[in-house]
């Protein structure tokens, strides 16, 4: 049984074909898990009560961050001297 050049390529071409149809599948069905995972997990963020008050938390930092920024705007504008303790008079 001979086979042509034309035959070789071709019956390559099918079996590369067939080989990225299957991955291409089976990455589908990956991700697909994935999703119901996340999904999953998701769902089980909303029924935690501790996750819920969370919140709170979120709120507390975003205004330590707006306290230290506050802190670190006016320490640029004013300078260093008003951070350096004053030479004591003798």
């Amino acid at each position: 049984m001979v086979f042509s050049n034309k035959g070789v390529r071709a019956l390559f071409l099918l079996a590369l074909s067939a080989l990225c149809i299957v991955l291409d599948v089976d990455l589908a069905y990956v991700q697909s898990s994935q999703c119901v995972r996340l999904d999953s997990a998701l769902r089980q963020f909303d029924r935690n009560g501790d996750f819920c008050q969370m919140g709170s938390n979120s709120q507390a930092a975003r205004q330590a961050q707006r306290d230290v920024q506050s802190i670190e705007s006016r320490y640029v504008r004013d300078g260093v001297q008003m951070t350096q303790p004053r030479p004591a008079d003798s």
